[in-house]
């Protein structure tokens, strides 16, 4: 229905508005959270070859061979999670590897597939890896370093009278 892409696709009926007791905002119940501020969801790093190797779970399967294949060497290069989270990257013959395991594993995909922007994939990868690596938590350490809608919210965060001013105008 598009609530997560475009703000104007959210409709509340009347019967749910109501208003805040001190500051009179408007809200509207019902169930659910309704965000102050909306942050559209992109959709666009999501390819049809990151969806086929993240939904098969080959990216994870392929990430713990590479990490149990590779831990020494990548623990003597990348001490702690902060050092691995600011220096690793993926390249493209981590990515190659990744499609021809891919490939023995029989997913098909065309050259277009595999030319794709692999960017939320490298991140995925990445942040699979920090958590083959170490723990859970480096795996959300990756994958929120570039989360628009935890940026927006972090900013508002830090400047609360920024977010007020926002809310004394609507």
């Amino acid at each position: 229905r598009g609530e997560m892409i475009n703000a104007d696709s959210i409709h509340f009926p009347d019967s749910l508005k109501t208003k805040t007791l001190v500051k009179q905002r408007t809200i509207y119940g019902g169930g659910g959270i309704m965000p102050d501020i909306f942050v559209p969801f992109d959709t666009t790093s999501i390819t049809p070859l990151h969806r086929t190797l993240s939904g098969s779970g080959i990216l994870n399967r392929f990430s713990l061979e590479h990490v149990d294949a590779n831990r020494k060497a990548l623990i003597k290069a990348y001490p702690d999670p902060e050092t691995y989270v600011a220096n690793f990257t993926v390249g493209d013959d981590l990515m190659e590897t990744l499609l021809a395991y891919a490939r023995k594993e029989n997913i098909t995909f065309t050259e277009a597939d595999s030319l794709s922007d692999k960017t939320l994939l490298k991140k995925q990868l990445k942040a699979y890896m920090a958590r083959d690596l170490w723990k859970s938590a480096e795996f959300y350490r990756v994958m929120w370093t570039e989360n628009e809608a935890l940026i927006k919210g972090l900013e508002y965060l830090n400047a609360p009278k920024q977010y007020a001013l926002k809310f004394e105008q609507d």
